[in-house]
């Protein structure tokens, strides 16, 4: 158990990492259409081939681990997804703002303060995707400068959807391994004689 804990440590504290990269990119390209297009474009790629990669019979024959057993993958995976869909999402956002798409609440914004704020709405949705936590609420979150629009209110849509579907399967595969299969494993089974002798006494 130990060891699997530190693995996944692990694989949280590089995944970290490349979520900061991926944030970085987001204000670099911002202010720049031809970037924030293809910056976009690519993030969205990356998660459509890394979920392909993962959750499809044909992914899964071209992958070089075993799904089954991986559990760092699992969580590299989940934590990939969550990174290039923010980033792609929030490059999306910040790029239909610039061309007059969209509107923020609170005090004017422009620039890349317009990425920060982009980034920052689609982490606090990607927060209160686990409705039993309700983590903005719990820490008293608000966002300065959410987007009140009917067309990000669609994005958001498609984000949680992206986001939350292979991290509820990332926690599924986790609690099946740690928790329900110790379980199966430590049951008692009925010897085969009392069965046999309590279906004679039923007969």
């Amino acid at each position: 158990m130990a060891k699997v804990v530190g693995r996944i440590g692990l694989a949280l504290f590089c995944s970290a990492g490349w979520i900061f990269f991926t944030r970085a990119l987001v204000r670099i390209s911002s202010g720049h259409a031809i970037a924030e297009v293809m910056y976009a474009a690519g993030c969205l790629a990356a998660v459509g081939v890394v979920a392909w990669l993962r959750y499809t019979p044909a992914g899964r024959e071209i992958s070089l681990v075993n799904f089954e057993t991986d559990w760092m993958g699992t969580v590299v995976v989940a934590m990939a997804l969550v990174g290039f869909a923010t980033a792609g999402f929030a490059t999306v956002s910040t790029f239909l703002y610039g061309h007059g798409v969209g509107a923020l609440g609170g005090s004017a914004v422009r620039g890349r303060a317009v990425a920060d704020a982009a980034y920052a709405y689609y982490v606090w949705h990607l927060a209160d995707v686990v409705p039993v936590l309700e983590v903005p609420k719990t820490l008293n979150w608000t966002l300065n400068h959410p987007f009140t629009d009917v067309a990000h209110g669609a994005l958001t849509v498609a984000y949680k959807a992206m986001v939350g579907l292979p991290a509820a399967f990332a926690v599924a595969k986790l609690v099946t391994r740690w928790i329900i299969e110790p379980q199966v494993r430590e049951a008692p089974l009925e010897p085969s004689g009392s069965r046999a002798c309590g279906a004679k006494r039923r007969s």
